[in-house]
């Protein structure tokens, strides 16, 4: 059996060179988000994270069979105590 001939040593060191040179790209990239970018990426990602936002949660009335509306969109502000958590 013979060995590997000289055009399959030179497309196995071009497809290794190839992987080491998308590999050396990745390392440049990652270190340009953790290194360069990372302090204003952070910000902008606490801004993001942390802000604000209300939704309204604008629903239709839920009617019964005959059209008649059985709910309604309202605020209920309620409390509850027992004897058992309230203790003196």
């Amino acid at each position: 059996m013979a060995g590997p001939t000289v055009s399959g040593k030179k497309r196995l060191f071009v497809a290794l060179g190839g992987i080491a040179f998308i590999f050396i790209l990745l390392i440049i990239r990652l270190f340009w988000i953790q290194i360069i970018d990372g302090k204003r990426l952070s910000e902008m990602a606490q801004e993001q994270q942390t802000q604000d936002t209300s939704l309204s949660a604008a629903r239709g009335t839920i009617t019964d069979t005959n059209g008649e509306a059985s709910s309604f969109c309202s605020t209920l502000i309620s409390s509850a105590a027992s004897r058992k958590t309230c203790r003196e």
